[in-house]
Parts: C-alpha cells; structure tokens; sequence
C-alpha cells in the first residue's frame, strides 16, 4: 500500500482549500487585517481560482495512477516496511483514549449541535465585518471548552482533568515553529536585509508596473521564492512596510494572499500544513516517505501553474468587489 500520494494530497489539498476565506490559514488572517479584506469580498473573489486549481491539481492526481511516467514520479520513494502497514494514517497513540466508543449518542449529537452553532456564529460574525482576531480567539477558546465539558459529561476522559483535556489539543511544536520564525524576521527588518533585497529585485518597478502583466508574474515569483524561503507568514511581515504605501494595496494583498499560500505546495518547507503532515508521519514511522525531494518531485509543477492560473484569475475578479482600480 503506497502512502506518498496521500499524505502529499493532504498537504495540497489543505492548502489549496484554505484559501477560500479569510480564516482558512494564518496569513489570510493577517492579510484581512492588514489589507481590511472583509470576509463575504474575500470569498467572492478567491472562489473562483480556488475552485479551478482543486479541479487541477485533482485532475493531475488522479491522471497521476494511469500514466506509468507521472505514476512512477508519486511512487519511487514510497517503501514502507511491512511491519507498519497496518498502522492507521496520521494515528497520534497518546490520544487513542479519546478514540473509544461513545456511551451516550444523545451527549454526542448535543455536542455536535453545540459546535455546528458556533461555526455558524463565526461565520455570521465576519459576514457582517466584526473584528476577525477577536472572532476567531473566542471561537477557539468556545470550542476547547466545550471539548473539555464533553470529555467529563461523557466519561471519555479517564485520565485527565478537563485542564489536561484542553492544553493537549494545543500543538506546542507549532507554536514554537511559529515564534522563532518571528523572531527571525524581526531580527532580519531590523538589519534592513528585506528593502535590500526588495530594492535589487523589484525596486526598480514601482506600483503601476508591478501590478500590471507581465510584471506581476515577476511579483509572484519573488514572493514564492521568499514563501519557500522563510515561509509564508513571516513574508507578509517582511512586505508589510512596502505595500502600506501603495494606493491600490488591497489588490496587491489579494494576490500576496493567494502567491503565499499556494506557494507552500511548491516545497515542503513552504507551508505549516507540509510540516504537520511530515511530522505526524514521522511519528508513525512514515519519516522516510515524504521527503523534500519526493515533494519537489510530487507537487513543484502543478503549483507553478496553480499560482499563475490564480494571479491571472484575480487579476478579473478583483474588479468585482471594488479590490482593484478599474485603470489597471
């Protein structure tokens, strides 16, 4: 049983599909708050080249089982010793006790009803332009402790307190990830390597360039470099001073948000989702598979030409929502 091609589909997919709102991944977030992107334009907008690139990249995925040239491609790496084959994909053992059956399908269902309800609470929150941070921190905090009342009110937890229950959903490896990326980039704007590099690779186009083709395919393809270099979040941090000045900024933001993010298919090192599927694999003695070459190897192609499908498609929609001046 061949693994690769699943956990790759999980990466892509993952990522393709978060960009559809502003919540879906960390740097729309940022992006929305920064660029004051509101949720119902955002989706309007992203909607369309979202849909087309997952049609793409499913195509190419399930094309990939039939051609022995691209077949080969997903599959060379993948050599699983048997003694692990029957593992379940992506299993985390510490948490298998939350995996027992429910005692009480009632308790279950009122869960699920309870959590449904505050999903649509999110949604309606940012549909009508309330502050995303604000929504998003009181949605999560809703939810770890309706998660805790779930585990004492059905007995699933036998050996936590609903303190322990919390804290363990939180990955703390991510967070740390997330902190020393920071503190990188805070330590490399203030050496001013950022309007450096900016001023000797782009410096020379100013805006009206820069957002027209085909500049914006050169744009696109220095943000992707940084995207795999330092990883998406931190380039927005890096950029954030440059696009500040720029008039028709929120347009700029939507074509950063969409580069960013469907650049963390090109690499392994380009998105936080690559990193939590390797590193869960690891876990599960799945370490050897999913490589970066095997990622290069798998992904690189298909996302070069997602991201160009993209910028050409905001290039259009962005005029429907007022995101981009009709002279450009």
């Amino acid at each position: 049983f061949k693994r690769l091609p699943y956990l790759m589909t999980i990466c892509a997919f993952a990522n393709i599909g978060s960009q559809l709102t502003v919540i879906g991944n960390p740097q729309n977030t940022l992006i929305a708050n920064l660029g004051g992107l509101t949720f119902l334009k955002f989706l309007a907008v992203m909607i369309i080249p979202v849909v087309i690139t997952f049609t793409f990249r499913l195509l190419v995925y399930s094309l990939s089982f039939y051609y022995p040239y691209l077949r080969g491609i997903l599959l060379a790496t993948d050599s699983v010793s048997t003694d692990i084959e029957n593992k379940p994909l992506l299993s985390d053992e510490k948490l298998d006790i939350e995996e027992e059956t429910m005692n009480n399908s009632y308790v279950r269902c009122f869960y699920f009803g309870l959590v449904v309800v505050v999903m649509i609470m999110v949604i309606l929150s940012l549909a009508f332009e309330q502050n995303i941070g604000w929504t998003s921190v009181t949605a999560g905090f809703s939810l770890m402790i309706l998660s805790a009342i779930y585990q004492r009110v059905s007995r699933r937890q036998k050996l936590y307190n609903e303190t322990l229950s919390v804290l363990t959903k939180i990955d703390f490896t991510i967070l740390l990830l997330f902190a020393g990326q920071f503190i990188l980039v805070g330590s490399v704007v203030d050496i001013g390597y950022p309007e450096k590099l900016w001023s000797l690779t782009l410096g020379n186009l100013g805006e009206e360039k820069l957002l027209k083709f085909p500049y914006i395919l050169a744009f696109a393809a220095v943000i992707a470099v940084l995207s795999n270099l330092l990883s998406n979040v931190p380039v927005i941090i890096l950029i954030r001073p440059f696009l500040a000045r720029w008039k028709n900024s929120r347009y700029a933001w939507l074509q950063v948000s969409w580069i960013t993010t469907l650049s963390g298919n090109l690499t392994i090192f380009g998105s936080a989702a690559n990193f939590i599927v390797a590193e869960r694999a690891t876990r599960t003695g799945l370490g050897g598979i999913m490589t970066g070459i095997a990622h290069v190897k798998f992904s690189f192609l298909p996302s070069v030409v997602e991201i160009i499908l993209g910028v050409v498609i905001l290039h259009y929609t962005a005029h429907w929502v007022g995101y981009k001046d009709t002279n450009q």
